[in-house]
């Protein structure tokens, strides 16, 4: 058992040092992440022969097997009166959940590109981000006519299998390459435990999502799981991924919720900044999309709060200096699902051109 412990050590600390090499070295990086987007193409093309997600069996397996394990470990310690059963656990726990860290990171080395680096240490104009705000806008309201509303609220026109093909056909379609059509999660309730309404499983290539999710929600957090599958594995890349596919998509549902849920980010931006100017921005958007924002809870919290948590671990934006309102910059969790706004606006006329509806 000693020995087995001291190889998963070496195994855990040799994947350490691997993924410093890929903070350091852009170009092994970038051949990382190919490698890994074929492989969780291959993982997503074989879990989608079942139709339940096969990480969440997995999942229930292993820990009914560790559950096992302990009470008879316990039981044993009792019976013999020591603890050597138990420890005996602990060193098998061990050997497999340290060379399992070592596999996680990496296969999921969250680092920034230089892009991205980029776009976060730049200021911003307001007005740039009201521009923004004013093209999604634009957006909402042009694809609404393709949009199926009962009682004021989004209704899609297709059952959460069917719209998840149509996101598989999409990223086809858009030439971003093949992705496994999301799955919906046999027990939502774990989702909603870890304030997720996806998650994507690299160990299996399967976008889990939760089928509780808001109807005008679920096309755009379908597009962001399945993104990770194509090796973005930070979140807002995965966002920016998601929202291109979803704007040059032919349905109008998976438009519609993509530049609602960028709007979604925009305007809690905004808000940070200048509370008066965002609540006339807020009564100044389509109707429809307003119902859909209210309904998600975007802004029902104190400013303080709603921007420190955007979706789940989103930074604040703030002004760049007490002397200059005019200017703001990104003060901390760059990568986060919020900094889709700055990777908009680090795009400048090209993403206004992205998001305006074709003349």
């Amino acid at each position: 058992m000693r020995r087995a412990l001291k190889i998963s050590c070496v195994l855990t600390a040799g994947a350490a040092l691997y993924a410093l090499a890929l903070r350091w070295n852009a170009a092994l990086f970038e051949r990382q992440r190919a490698m890994l987007g074929r492989l969780f193409a291959a993982l997503g093309r074989m879990c989608a022969q079942f139709k339940f997600s096969v990480a969440e069996i997995a999942v229930i397996a292993l820990l009914a097997c560790a559950i096992t394990m302990l009470a008879s470990a316990l039981v044993k310690s009792i019976a013999r009166r020591s603890p050597a059963p138990v420890a005996g656990f602990a060193a098998r726990f061990l050997c497999i959940a340290l060379p399992a860290v070592g596999a996680f990171n990496l296969i999921w080395p969250v680092h920034m590109d230089t892009a991205a680096r980029t776009a976060y240490e730049r200021a911003y104009s307001i007005d740039d981000l009201q521009q923004l705000i004013r093209a999604l806008d634009t957006r909402l309201r042009a694809d609404e006519t393709g949009i199926t509303f009962e009682g004021g609220r989004m209704k899609l026109r297709m059952d959460f299998d069917l719209t998840a093909q149509k996101v598989a056909a999409a990223y086809d379609a858009t030439g971003w390459g093949t992705v496994a059509p999301p799955k919906a999660a046999r027990y939502p309730e774990w989702l909603s435990r870890i304030h997720a309404v996806g998650i994507f499983i690299p160990f299996t290539g399967e976008a889990i999502i939760s089928p509780d999710e808001l109807d005008s929600a679920l096309p755009f957090t379908m597009l962001h799981e399945a993104a990770h599958s194509l090796g973005a594995f930070r979140e807002d890349e995965a966002n920016m991924i998601a929202l291109k596919v979803g704007l040059k998509s032919d349905d109008a549902e998976l438009r519609w919720s993509s530049a609602l849920t960028a709007m979604r980010y925009a305007l809690n931006t905004l808000r940070s900044l200048d509370e008066d100017l965002f609540d006339a921005t807020l009564d100044s958007i389509s109707p429809a999309a307003r119902r859909e924002l209210d309904a998600m809870g975007t802004f029902t919290l104190p400013a303080s709060i709603a921007n420190a948590y955007i979706a789940q671990f989103s930074g604040n934006a703030a002004a760049v200096s007490a002397q200059s309102r005019s200017y703001f910059a990104r003060t901390e969790n760059a990568g986060a699902y919020d900094g889709v706004v700055y990777l908009l606006l680090s795009e400048g006329d090209a993403a206004l051109d992205m998001v305006l509806p074709p003349q």
